[in-house]
């Protein structure tokens, strides 16, 4: 993942306590893999989404020339 984060809450906790944390953040790049295989991968400046190994796209890419 690669991005900004845009919000943080930390909640309330005590010491000994199991911590709450949620975090927001705005994402440029996105990579989930399971082993080898790529599961999901989003990449904005690069116009590259890709859904169980396909590359949604590829063909819009070629399209304008990137």
């Amino acid at each position: 993942m690669r991005g900004v984060l845009k919000e943080m809450d930390s909640g309330t906790w005590k010491p000994g306590d199991k911590m709450t944390l949620k975090m927001m953040l705005s994402l440029r790049y996105y990579k989930h893999t399971i082993g080898f295989r790529v599961v999901h991968e989003i990449d904005i400046p690069n116009m590259i989404r890709i859904v169980n190994g396909i590359d949604q796209l590829a063909l819009t890419r070629r399209n304008i020339g990137l």
